[in-house]
């Protein structure tokens, strides 16, 4: 099972973000994907064949946090406890549970594709703070997502895998100077 839920919700300070949208984004972010991890889990025990659940409802948000994000990153934290509980819960039954968590990608969600030359420089100078040096691709997780659901993983549950070109290996201490990851070549 694929377990896909997402928006990016309001930007607010914690002291000014309206109840109603913290309640959206959770709702959509959590809430999402709890039910269709409840049905999907009742399904698989039923079937008793075992299998595997990937839930990306989580991203890099999930190990991090943003500015002005509380209802976005407590919904992908959530996401990434409410992963491991499972995988500890479904184990018995020999199903996998795990999380794909996404830094920056491609996506109308993420970074959308886009002609426009200042966009896309806007997008370059964005690439040059994350370590691999570019926005991470659709592919990038289709290939993760296939390996946590194939049998190339029968012995992997309970992980948030992130993929993130190691843009949160950075932090305060190591943080880039200017607007670029130091360079090593």
């Amino acid at each position: 099972v694929f377990n896909n839920a997402g928006i990016s919700g309001v930007v607010a300070p914690v002291h000014d973000l309206p109840v109603e949208d913290w309640d959206t984004t959770i709702r959509i972010n959590l809430r999402g994907i709890f039910l269709v991890l409840q049905a999907s889990l009742r399904a698989m025990i039923k079937a008793g064949t075992g299998g595997s659940i990937v839930n990306m409802g989580s991203s890099m948000a999930g190990w991090d946090v943003l500015s002005g994000g509380a209802g976005y990153v407590a919904s992908k934290h959530g996401v990434v406890g409410l992963t491991r509980v499972a995988a500890l819960d479904a184990a018995p039954y020999g199903i996998r549970v795990n999380a794909i968590c996404p830094g920056v990608i491609e996506t109308t969600l993420g970074v959308p594709a886009s002609g426009d030359g200042e966009f896309k420089s806007s997008v370059q100078h964005f690439a040059d703070r994350i370590p691999l040096r570019r926005i991470g691709q659709p592919d990038d997780v289709a290939a993760a997502l296939a390996f946590l659901a194939s049998d190339e993983a029968k012995h992997v549950t309970g992980v948030d895998w992130l993929i993130d070109g190691g843009q949160t290996l950075q932090s305060w201490a190591n943080a880039p100077a200017g607007g670029a990851f130091p360079k090593f070549r």
